[in-house]
């Protein structure tokens, strides 16, 4: 192992602290959940915005179509660990 990290030029303690980061937990897990609900609220916002509803039945149709659009837009894309 310590031919290796001469080859690759790192001091032994940058490799304990490297695979110890990896052993850790993502700090930033939290944050991919809560971008994708304010992005969701956003999207509800712009639809909630765009006009007058009838009823509570007709507003709440509207969401549903805006959902199943997002969802459709991110049914593909990978979920970050």
């Amino acid at each position: 192992m310590s031919l290796l990290l001469d080859v690759a030029g790192l001091p032994r303690s940058t490799y304990y602290y490297y695979t110890k980061k990896q052993k850790e937990p993502d700090k930033y897990a939290d944050l991919y959940t809560t971008n994708a609900i304010e992005s969701l609220n956003s999207s509800f916002r712009k639809v909630a915005k765009k006009g007058a509803f009838p009823s509570k039945d007709a507003a709440f149709k509207a969401l549903y179509l805006r959902l199943t659009e997002l969802y459709k837009k991110w049914a593909n894309r990978p979920v970050p660990n």
